[in-house]
């Protein structure tokens, strides 16, 4: 630490109440104005968001965390498939803030999460596992189409011949 910018001066804690500020040339002064107390990190971050995802589909995540000075927090969230936030924009003390996030292959990922103060004190990472499963509504198999079509190269042509002939018939009742 220096004093008034000067870097050949060093504050030294001589008690809770006093400081003790010294030069290259020995004691310059002694006062009584300063306490000097340690920075707490801000307490272990909580994630909420759902227990278990699809691929390709886009989820919600909350975090939220407190720091014991009130001082403003950053976020770090890994998502575990090799992707992260960085350290997100500073938030206060106690907001919610909401993330979202997408998984491209079947896995179960260890989302994590950590949070700084304003003076970079860290706190520890808090953990979430989230199993992602295939999405059958992506998952459309077109080998058994192809096959169809291969087998039965007129169904088409039957199908459009049934759709017309029932649209024939409803414009014939009215």
């Amino acid at each position: 630490m220096t004093y008034q910018g000067r870097k050949n001066m060093k504050i030294i804690p001589i008690s809770m109440i006093g400081i003790l500020i010294l030069s290259v040339f020995g004691i310059v002064s002694v006062s009584s104005k300063y306490t000097i107390s340690d920075n707490l990190p801000p307490n272990d971050p909580e994630i909420t968001g759902p227990a278990k995802g699809k691929v390709g589909i886009t989820y919600l995540f909350t975090i939220w965390t407190e720091d014991p000075e009130h001082q403003n927090v950053s976020f770090y969230i890994e998502w575990g498939d090799g992707t992260s936030t960085g350290w997100t924009p500073y938030f206060n003390s106690g907001q919610y803030v909401h993330y979202t996030h997408t998984w491209y292959k079947i896995n179960e990922y260890p989302l994590r999460c950590k949070a700084k103060d304003i003076y970079n004190a860290e706190s520890n990472w808090t953990y979430m596992d989230i199993p992602i499963a295939k999405n059958t509504a992506l998952n459309f198999n077109f080998n058994q189409f192809e096959r169809l079509i291969e087998r039965f190269p007129n169904v088409f042509t039957i199908l459009q011949f049934l759709l017309d002939l029932i649209h024939y018939q409803s414009l014939s009742y009215r």
